[in-house]
């Protein structure tokens, strides 16, 4: 059963993302693992939890992410999308990827320039548009000190002593 949190799911836009993310923990078969998405000390089984560290329950959360963004977000749609709207702002390919992103303005404003309206094509947050251009590698982003894995450990870390 998939039960979402009206506090997670706010706005048409975060509901969709947030349903999505818990179809794609139903669908890769992650309740052998956890029962829920967000973690409370009844929900812990204690028997199994031994095998099961953090870098797991983060990398489960990366693959609903990735589930979700690639549900929302059709490759050939995608895709089509973006070309026309690069082509609309003038942003060229560079190399293998549309897109580079990194600390520089420049790069900043270009990925903005066709996330944007892409989260409005699509209905989805600029994050998502990152995680599904970078699985398909029309995006490369520079590779920062902290990663993913760590901002989503952070992030279920705060949701979890609110």
């Amino acid at each position: 059963m998939i039960e979402i949190d009206r506090a997670q799911a706010e706005g048409e836009n975060r509901a969709r993302f947030t349903l999505a993310h818990e179809l794609g923990h139903l669908e890769l078969g992650h309740s052998r693992y956890m029962r829920r998405d967000v973690c409370h000390v009844a929900d812990i089984d204690l028997d199994g939890f031994a095998r099961i560290e953090i870098k797991d329950i983060v990398r489960m959360e990366w693959q609903a992410n990735y589930f979700a963004a690639a549900l929302l977000l059709p490759q050939k749609q995608l895709i089509e999308s973006m070309n026309r709207i690069a082509w609309k702002v003038g942003v060229s390919p560079r190399g293998r990827s549309h897109l580079y992103l990194d600390h520089q303005p420049c790069n900043i404003s270009d990925f903005n320039r066709i996330a944007l309206p892409l989260t409005d094509v699509f209905g989805v947050s600029r994050s998502v548009i990152k995680i599904r251009l970078k699985g398909l590698g029309l995006l490369v982003e520079e590779e920062r000190s902290t990663p993913y894995a760590d901002e989503l450990a952070s992030e279920a870390l705060r949701r979890n002593r609110k």
